[in-house]
Order: C-alpha cells, then sequence, then structure tokens
C-alpha cells in the first residue's frame, strides 16, 4: 500500500500528542480514536464509535502497552486490521512483573519500543521490539536560554511520588538549600512546605514549560523505571546538564541519591553554560528523517 492510502487510528497514552503530527506529516491518513474515550459519551456510544472508525482503518497504533488496549487489539485482528503497539516504560515493567494483559501480544503485527534497555527487557519475555523513540516535535526544540545562576527542574507528578523517587530527591534538596529546585506536575500541597528551595508549580502548558526551561539549567530524573522520557530529550537538547539514573549520551549518570548530589554538586562548580555539543549531537540522533524512515520501513513489513 502506498503510504497516504493507510489510514492508522492512534490511542493511548498523552504521547500521542507527539506522534500523531509527524504521521500526518509523513502522509498517513489519522484518526485519533483517544478522543472517543475520553469523550462524555456512554460506554456503548464509545464502543460503537471505536468499533465504527476500526472498520474505516488500515491500522491501530496504541501507545503505552496496558490491560485495556489488548481487548481492542484483538477485536481489531478480530476484523483483519494491522495492529502496532509501542512501549513506553511503566507498561514494561508491568509485564515483566507478570501482569495478564501482555500475552495478548501474539495479536501485535509490530512492537515499537522506546528506549534500548526496555527492548532487552522485552527481549527476556519473548516481545521482539524495534527501537522507535518518542520525540515531542510538537514542542520548541530549539536550544534554551541560561539563566544566570543554577536552578533544576524535577518532573515528579504528585499521585506518583515514590515512583518519581520522592525519599531520595527529599534528601538532594536537603544537601542543597541554596540552590532552587522546581518541580513540574505536583501542585505541592504540604509535601515541599519544609523545604525553603523548592517551587512545586503544578501541570504546566506549553508556553509556561517554555518558561520555566529558561529559569533552569539542569534537568534531574530519578525515576524506578523509565523510557527515554520527554524531560530528559528537551533538556539535552535544550543544552541543560542532565542528571538521570538511566545512561545515554550527555547525561550525567546517577544511580543513587548520593550520586545525584555528587553529580549537582560538579555541575555547580562552573557557572550555566549551554551544552552546544550535547545539543547538537542529540538531536540529529532523534531527527524526524531518522524517526519517520523507522515506522515507515517497519509499516512497509506489514503491509508487504
Amino acid at each position: 500500500m502506498k503510504r497516504n492510502d493507510i489510514k492508522i487510528a492512534v490511542m493511548g497514552s498523552s504521547q500521542i500528542e507527539h506522534i500523531i503530527p509527524i504521521l500526518i506529516e509523513s502522509g498517513y491518513q489519522v484518526t485519533n480514536i483517544q478522543n472517543i474515550f475520553s469523550s462524555n459519551k456512554s460506554k456503548e456510544e464509545k464502543e460503537l464509535l471505536y468499533r465504527k472508525v476500526i472498520s474505516e482503518c488500515d491500522m491501530l497504533y496504541n501507545v503505552y502497552s496496558g490491560s485495556y488496549f489488548w481487548a481492542k487489539a484483538s477485536y481489531a485482528k478480530l476484523i483483519g486490521k494491522k495492529v502496532v503497539t509501542h512501549w513506553i516504560g511503566t507498561d514494561v515493567l508491568n509485564a515483566i512483573s507478570g501482569e495478564v494483559g501482555f500475552l495478548g501480544h501474539p495479536f501485535i503485527d509490530c512492537h515499537f519500543v522506546c528506549f534500548e534497555p526496555l527492548k532487552e527487557e522485552l527481549q527476556s519475555i519473548g516481545i521482539k521490539a524495534t527501537v522507535l523513540p518518542i520525540v515531542p516535535f510538537n514542542m520548541n526544540l530549539s536550544v534554551g536560554k541560561m539563566p544566570d545562576t543554577h536552578a533544576v527542574m524535577i518532573y515528579m507528578p504528585e499521585h506518583r511520588l515514590e515512583h518519581y523517587g520522592y525519599k531520595e530527591l527529599c534528601y538532594v534538596f536537603e544537601q542543597f538549600p541554596n540552590v532552587p529546585f522546581h518541580i513540574v506536575a505536583n501542585s505541592g500541597g504540604e509535601i515541599f512546605k519544609k523545604y525553603g528551595n523548592v517551587t512545586a508549580h503544578g501541570w504546566l502548558d506549553k508556553e509556561r514549560m517554555e518558561a520555566l526551561y529558561d529559569k533552569v539549567s539542569i534537568v534531574v530524573r530519578f525515576i524506578k523505571h523509565d523510557g527515554l522520557s520527554m524531560s530528559v530529550i528537551e533538556g539535552l537538547i535544550k543544552g541543560k546538564k542532565v542528571i538521570w539514573n538511566n545512561r545515554y549520551y550527555g547525561v550525567a549518570f546517577a544511580e543513587s541519591k548520593e550520586a545525584v548530589c555528587r553529580e549537582l554538586k560538579e555541575i555547580l562548580k562552573t557557572s550555566p553554560y549551554i551544552d552546544s555539543n550535547v545539543s547538537r549531537y542529540v538531536k540529529n540522533e532523534l531527527s524526524k528523517d531518522k524517526i519517520r524512515q523507522i515506522f515507515d520501513d517497519a509499516v512497509e513489513n506489514i503491509f508487504e
């Protein structure tokens, strides 16, 4: 099939907002069926709409391989559609931990995974996947501004504090009382009240995120299990220093709270500056052309 003849129905996590624009730019016909599930329609109406859209499409493309997805995948396969799923992090953790839902993977025509270490984890349970990073091309990925003094940004949703390293990072806050820490996706409440150097911003839209990036020089991510996250990609491309408990080009690797402190202390020895070499390398490795080629090759193989 020719690319502009292929109709793709997309569903899944909020990361589909980064995927849909590049699929449209590449010439595919795309329908966002996640809008159906998030609507105020009844359960029965949603299911009828889903089945109608799937019947008119050639392929179901899902992001985040949770239990809910497998029933949708099985219906799509039942009526002869191609099914692609994209693993992004916690879904891999759930699968290797024994979640029953992932056993539906034989229905899948192609597995994508956003990060090489996750590919290796999926291989351990018999799933072969192709690495396809999810890149926020709809964000401003130009090199960012740099503040005069160091400040740190951390993504830490309030409903998953422990998973995002709350206890370990509180230790870091205490070790650096004169360094400002900006917490995103967390309204704060009482949990950060005792730390005079911590500001909780809650959920920020694109414009306010851009404004915050201009105020920080460092991104810290300390999470129990992770994919190639948006904050890591954005931080590196914007020329910020990134401390992460996963290994990746240009990242200061820190496997413990003490290691985070060591890396942070080292960064603080110099004034903030844009790391243009790392920015250039990561931007090239995660270019639109490379992402499109990986996806196009997989789709061509599926429809052979």
